[in-house]
């Protein structure tokens, strides 16, 4: 995740959603997903489960292109 106020990247929608934490947008990065040590998560802080279906179509984009 990254704060979307500093996100300088163009942001594909459907791979990248925006999720709000905090009263904070953060953009999705999911591409980057497997680049985070498990070292580096800390507590969960919010549920995305009423993101499911973006969170999902998110990773079809990155594994399958689709």
């Amino acid at each position: 995740m990254a704060p979307r106020k500093s996100w300088a990247a163009a942001r594909l929608s459907r791979l990248n959603p925006i999720a709000m934490v905090e009263r904070v947008e953060y953009v999705l990065v999911f591409q980057e997903m497997a680049a985070v040590p498990v070292s580096m998560l800390g507590e969960p802080v919010v549920s995305l489960t009423s993101r499911r279906v973006d969170l999902i179509a998110a990773l079809d984009v990155l594994f399958t292109g689709v």
